[in-house]
């Protein structure tokens, strides 16, 4: 969990309102099966984030989650595969660039070099939160090695105080950067978390120059709710960054 109050809001609010706008854009119109898919996994990873920033989810096993995120990540490589014909709706027709809005549920086409991208990024995503609960887990990595039997592990970083579970019967380990007696943690951690801390910063930065460029252009709607979609990967990327800034 976080510690740190405040900070423990900010990212609540901030995935709750993914959660909120996934949720919106299931319910505003029937989509195709693969919008689905894609919805409710952003829509469980939103809901896991916040259950992790708080105390109560301390003691929760970390290796299902770990393999369900796993799972997530690859669904949205194998949607590469997929036809254009199954993931756009034919109804909205505005195909990669979606100026209706998440009104109509549109998914980008993968056979388009910024369908491709947005099906990699949740991909990374999504690998992101596997790899966030195999560091939480203390024994899953390569080259782990811990020797507290308490079952939990905290630390403190500059942005505050971040208390992480284990599954039953493992070792808890600290985490890069942080000192904690009798427990030892790959190299890599550090500099992988640092890599995901900006990259998901750059990536709230992209979304919301994307919703800022769509809002702007001729014909909009004045809809608030238009480009949920977008608000929602802004608070969703935004939220990842504060997470893996707190675990460096």
């Amino acid at each position: 969990m976080i510690d740190n109050l405040a900070l423990r809001w900010v990212v609540t609010i901030l995935f709750a309102i993914s959660a909120a706008l996934t949720v919106y854009a299931m319910v505003r119109q029937p989509l195709r099966w693969p919008a689905y898919v894609g919805h409710v996994l952003h829509l469980i990873m939103a809901v896991a984030m916040i259950v992790m920033a708080w105390p109560f989810s301390m003691s929760w096993p970390t290796t299902g989650p770990m393999v369900f995120f796993i799972v997530a990540a690859i669904w949205f490589l194998v949607t590469l595969a997929f036809p254009s014909s199954v993931l756009a709706e034919p109804e909205c027709g505005c195909g990669d660039v979606c100026t209706c809005g998440a009104n109509c549920g549109c998914v980008p086409a993968t056979d388009s070099v910024f369908g491709r991208s947005v099906a990699v990024y949740h991909a990374v995503m999504m690998g992101a939160m596997a790899w966030m609960y195999a560091v939480m887990n203390g024994s899953l990595l390569p080259g782990s090695t811990s020797a507290s039997a308490s079952g939990a592990v905290e630390y403190t970083s500059a942005l505050g105080e971040l208390v992480l579970a284990h599954d039953h019967g493992s070792g808890g380990m600290d985490m890069p950067g942080m000192d904690m007696t009798g427990t030892s943690q790959p190299a890599y951690i550090t500099p992988i978390n640092w890599i995901l801390t900006i990259g998901f910063a750059i990536a709230a930065v992209v979304w919301l120059y994307r919703y800022l460029d769509r809002r702007r252009r001729a014909g909009t709607t004045s809809d608030v709710l238009a480009f949920a979609g977008d608000i929602s990967q802004i608070c969703m990327a935004a939220g990842m960054s504060i997470m893996f800034g707190v675990m460096l």
